[in-house]
């Protein structure tokens, strides 16, 4: 009998302590939703006055702000509350050094065309295996004053298979073609909705899954490819170029390791000087 009782008091004490960790535990999720629902995060409760003039912040000038400005010190708090202010808005990583005071996005062209993705649908399937980007003429149409009227579909494939994409595409589709096309071709033949088939520097900065251009490939591109400049003026390149690093994440690195392929470091260096932080290596 005194057995079956010590059995009996030892199940409820323990259903006690049970029952009290989960209240504990239901009570913490209540207020961690009334503290996160509306889209409120921990990274609003935090303000970067001291650092509103530094357009770009070192991550060793963060850490030892929040330090100071907080009650955190441990190395994984402080990774949580930058962590936070990531996705809250307040501040955009570059790199893993590196963070923008402010929003930056991925960029991704806008508005392409029904035939592009057609064009970069029907690459994907038939070339899975090579590296191929498709873009238009109008993907500069975000930051020039004289916006793109005709529109060109670039097809940009490894040098070796160029002819064999371009005969493919030419089968395919009813569009007007050129293959790798000088200046004055392009100004003899050129049509709307015309699809020009070139060549893919190799190690060039691409999204091999989507097939489209990177924002590091296009800004090179703009001083390096005549068939692209040609589509705004060249008094635009500063105006272009502060657009782009005002709007979208851009890895300078992968920038200027492109840049040298081309032979273009210095024309780079040249527009973008003051739009990315002074301690990167590149």
């Amino acid at each position: 009998m005194a057995e079956d009782y010590l059995c009996f008091y030892f199940v409820y004490v323990n259903c006690q302590k049970y029952k009290i960790l989960a209240n504990y535990i239901e009570k913490f999720e209540n207020k961690l939703y009334n503290r996160y629902k509306g889209g409120d995060t921990m990274g609003n409760n935090y303000k970067l006055d001291g650092l509103k003039d530094k357009k770009y912040i070192l991550k060793e000038d963060l850490v030892n702000y929040l330090k100071k400005t907080t009650n955190y010190e441990k190395k994984s708090s402080i990774r949580w509350v930058i962590h936070e202010l990531v996705k809250s808005g307040k501040i955009t990583k570059i790199d893993s050094e590196h963070f923008f005071n402010g929003v930056l996005k991925e960029f991704f062209p806008k508005n392409e065309s029904e035939r592009k993705k057609e064009v970069k649908d029907f690459v994907k399937e038939k070339y899975s295996n090579l590296d191929i980007i498709v873009y238009e003429s109008t993907v500069l149409n975000e930051w020039i004053n004289h916006q793109v009227s005709r529109n060109v579909i670039f097809v940009e494939v490894e040098k070796f298979f160029m002819e064999d994409v371009f005969t493919s595409l030419r089968e395919h589709f009813n569009n007007d073609f050129l293959l790798n096309p000088s200046i004055d071709d392009y100004y003899l033949y050129a049509k709307d909705d015309m699809i020009i088939v070139s060549n893919l520097i190799t190690r060039a900065p691409i999204h091999k899954d989507s097939r489209e251009i990177r924002i590091e490939k296009l800004i090179v591109d703009i001083f390096s490819n005549d068939l692209i400049s040609e589509f705004f003026s060249h008094s635009e390149y500063d105006t272009v170029i502060n657009s782009v690093f005002n709007m979208y994440k851009v890895n300078i690195k992968k920038a200027f390791s492109y840049a040298k392929r081309r032979n273009l470091s210095e024309k780079l260096e040249k527009y973008v000087k003051n739009q990315y932080p002074s301690e990167v290596n590149k």
